[in-house]
């Protein structure tokens, strides 16, 4: 998990125990638009964010004002930012709709073999990210593709060698 946005204030949530339950949810819905049942994860679980999908996001205006509807109502309810969450690796992990840039899988930036390319890639999809409004995303990852019969991971490691793709994980 990255943690895009450094100033969260951490300070605010409730150390009584109070809506604690609801800080550790993080959830998904279905649709793009803000809709009751969404403010009602905030109003009556008090959850600590949401997490957006391709099924919640079809152009960047509207991603954006879907993201400033969620953090208008959480801090209404809760009194804290909610987590925005995405799960944006680049390559075939990728959440974001059409009109935003294209990033590489993981495969096709080790390839180059560039470690300072992989490092400006991730800052650009980081910097996206954070202009959109999300400010947490669940990626890069450094899985290694150790398993070649299974094609859940595949182009999303940069290797099969620990030592290599540390060396993808590391900043140039």
């Amino acid at each position: 998990m990255t943690l895009l946005n450094e100033n969260y204030d951490f300070d605010k949530i409730p150390k009584n125990g109070d809506n604690c339950a609801g800080q550790l949810l993080i959830a998904g819905f279905d649709g793009s638009r803000y809709t009751k049942d969404i403010g009602r994860l905030f109003k009556k679980l008090k959850a600590s964010g949401v997490i957006l999908f391709n099924r919640n996001i079809k152009n960047r205006q509207q991603v954006k004002n879907l993201i400033s509807d969620i953090v208008k109502v959480s801090e209404d309810e809760t009194g804290l930012p909610p987590f925005i969450c995405i799960d944006q690796e680049g390559g075939r992990v990728s959440r974001l709709s059409e009109d935003f840039p294209r990033f590489p899988s993981s495969a096709e930036l080790a390839a180059d073999g560039s470690c300072e390319l992989v490092y400006k890639n991730y800052l650009q999809i980081g910097r996206t990210l954070s202009e959109t409004g999300f400010n947490v995303d669940f990626a890069p990852v450094l899985d290694l593709f150790t398993n070649k019969t299974s094609p859940v991971i595949g182009d999303r490691a940069f290797s099969d060698d620990p030592e290599l793709a540390g060396k993808w994980g590391s900043k140039p």
